[in-house]
């Protein structure tokens, strides 16, 4: 059933924007609060699955935790029907891959101004522990203002194109990830900063 007009929780589901290989993507309205949000459900099959789920939720809290200007934030998490659903900040704009396909290589200064608040983002979810995993393009947002945030840590939810993170595989998009990221070994901070080198690369030179 089309959910566009449906109430979800404390949200109104305006538009779909976007799917990914865990789930659908909406851009809904905060009726509490009267503010635009993206709405993520997690697909039945893996909400049904506990240790999915349980996952999902946990990550979902520590997102949550991390309130920076260069960090997308985390508004909820919840259950409605049988699903569940987590609710984020709304960033007007694009994501960085559609900025560097339309545009191309990007100017130095533009580069690193951007892979400044990339850093400054990465900076502060490591101070609470957690590890991004799957920094890439799609997952840095531009805002029509100038904003930079990183998006999407832990949380795995591409709001396009396919995504390449399945339980039980090496989380994670194979151009950006490191050497022991590809081998399914454990990962710390210094991952996230081989995935921001690569990213830094591709804006430079408009390709991976």
């Amino acid at each position: 059933a089309n959910p566009v007009g449906r109430v979800l929780g404390n949200f109104v589901v305006e538009r779909e924007i976007g799917r990914g290989g865990m789930g659908v993507v909406w851009l809904a309205r905060q009726t509490s609060l009267d503010r635009p949000a993206v709405l993520k459900k997690l697909r039945r099959d893996l909400s049904e699955t506990p240790e999915i789920h349980e996952r999902f939720e946990r990550e979902a809290r520590a997102a949550a935790a991390v309130h920076h200007e260069n960090v997308v934030a985390v508004y909820d998490c919840f259950r409605h029907r049988g699903d569940t659903y987590i609710a984020q900040e709304y960033v007007a704009g694009v994501d960085l891959h559609t900025a560097i396909s339309r545009a191309g290589p990007f100017p130095p200064r533009i580069a690193a101004l951007i892979a400044l608040g990339v850093a400054r983002g990465l900076e502060e979810i490591h101070a609470h522990g957690t590890v991004h995993r799957d920094l890439k393009p799609r997952n840095i947002l531009l805002g029509q203002r100038g904003e930079v945030k990183v998006a999407d840590f832990g949380i795995a939810l591409a709001s396009s194109g396919p995504a390449f993170t399945q339980p039980g595989l090496a989380l994670g998009s194979p151009p950006y990830m490191s050497p022991e990221q590809m081998q399914g070994e454990r990962v710390d901070a210094r991952s996230d900063l081989f995935a921001r080198g690569v990213v830094l690369y591709e804006m430079l030179t408009g390709q991976t």
